[in-house]
């Protein structure tokens, strides 16, 4: 395992790019470790069987307001729900998988909500013994909460852990939801480890490097025959 900053020297080094001025730039380097990432996790994950790695799960914490039934355009069976003000960052695409894994309250030792698909949404609550509290994200990507328990609306912050398909997309979110420092930590800072198993990011890191190598093979071809006309 690495650090975000750790992954991007490693192919620098192998690259022999240390200067300021250089063509590859922390922020593209990252982009590509991400596109790779995605691409090799998918592979990876396509097996139903195979466990989801602690490492690939981020979390977030999202703040929530009360809104109508209707303006969500999931018709449960409450008047009212609860919304994320902002939507989630994408999930990774994995074929028959839900990457949502947990919505959960920040009280230490809540239990997390059911999560439901927003399908089968409204249809839940009229169900036998369906007094809990469920989690749905609607097509925009924002989480619903919706519960027969009128306690539910008091709901204010939520956590929330996934496997999400861009990594750098969570930076710009809190991981605290009951913290009173501004600014709030970031999700995902230099410092945070880069969510993939060692083995995936030295196949990332190996690709990286053969696409630099081949870029700089080619403008060398290029001016050498500049030379020679």
């Amino acid at each position: 395992m690495a650090t975000k900053l750790q992954i991007i020297y490693d192919v620098k080094e192998h690259l022999n790019k240390y200067s300021d001025d250089n063509e590859y730039s922390d922020r593209h380097i990252l982009y590509l470790y991400d596109l790779k990432r995605a691409k090799f996790l998918r592979q990876l994950l396509d097996d139903k069987t195979r466990n989801i790695d602690k490492i690939l799960v981020q979390t977030l914490c999202l703040k929530f307001e009360e809104i109508n039934k209707g303006l969500c355009g999931v018709n449960v069976g409450c008047d009212t729900v609860l919304r994320s003000i902002n939507p989630l960052p994408q999930f990774l695409q994995v074929r028959n998988r839900n990457m949502l894994l947990t919505v959960t309250p920040s009280v230490i030792l809540s239990k997390s909500f059911k999560i439901v698909d927003i399908e089968s949404a409204p249809y839940i609550l009229d169900k036998p013994y369906s007094n809990g509290v469920y989690a749905t994200i609607d097509n925009e990507g924002y989480v619903i909460i919706f519960s027969k328990q009128e306690e539910f609306k008091l709901i204010e912050c939520l956590t929330v852990s996934a496997v999400f398909e861009n990594p750098l997309e969570l930076e710009n979110f809190s991981n605290c939801c009951n913290c009173d420092t501004t600014p709030q930590s970031s999700c995902y800072s230099d410092d945070s480890l880069y969510p993939a198993p060692s083995f995936i990011i030295d196949l990332c890191r190996d690709e990286i490097i053969k696409l630099f190598t081949l870029k700089e093979q080619v403008k060398e071809d290029k001016n050498n025959n500049s030379d020679n006309d």
